[in-house]
């Protein structure tokens, strides 16, 4: 039974590791997404694309 336990925590810890790496992925996901929006907006390729900031 410890055996099983054991292997249930590995099993969560490898989750939560692949959830982080998810997490932090998206994150700079939306973070580079900002700075391309906020690049275009510099350099005026938005004129056409209206940029509404909340």
């Amino acid at each position: 039974l410890a055996r099983q336990e054991e292997e249930i925590q590995q099993r969560q810890k490898d989750i939560d590791e692949k959830q982080a790496a998810l997490d932090k992925a998206e994150e700079e996901r939306s973070i580079s997404e900002a700075q391309v929006a906020e690049e275009a907006k510099q350099i005026g390729v938005g004129v056409g694309l209206v940029v509404i900031e909340c």
